[in-house]
């Protein structure tokens, strides 16, 4: 099998018979969490805009979870183009979700790597709200 034969893959719609029944809520549902996880971290991006003058600990789990976050996003837009398309955005989506692979097992590491100092951050902010 050559590696570019992936191109002649027809559309999931395609095998599904174009029924807009199934592709419809699939495709909303799909764009509308890829919307939800874009908006994310731009939300993520701003915090860390408003605490530039250095204060924002653990910073790099703040961009760890941007890049996680954002390859979620994309993995469920390329769904939605690989249903809808087939062809090269087959391995568009696989790359995604390759990268989100990488990118949640490198979140999942940070996070376990300064998982109790980030606990003793969050208790000691919440003890001085509560004081």
């Amino acid at each position: 099998m050559d590696f570019l034969d992936i191109f002649d893959y027809p559309a999931h719609a395609f095998c599904l018979s174009y029924d807009w029944r199934i592709l419809a809520p699939d495709i909303v549902f799909n764009l509308g969490i890829a919307f939800a996880y874009f908006c994310i971290p731009v939300l993520l991006f701003r915090l860390m805009l408003a605490f530039r003058d250095g204060f924002l600990p653990f910073r790099s789990v703040v961009w760890m979870f941007v890049v996680f976050i954002t390859a979620c996003g994309c993995s469920h837009l390329t769904r939605v183009l690989s249903m809808l398309f087939g062809n090269v955005f087959y391995i568009i989506d696989i790359m995604t979700c390759g990268i989100t692979f990488i990118s949640s097992l490198v979140t999942t590491f940070v996070l376990m790597r300064n998982g109790r100092e980030l606990l003793t951050l969050l208790k000691n902010l919440i003890i001085d709200e509560i004081l």
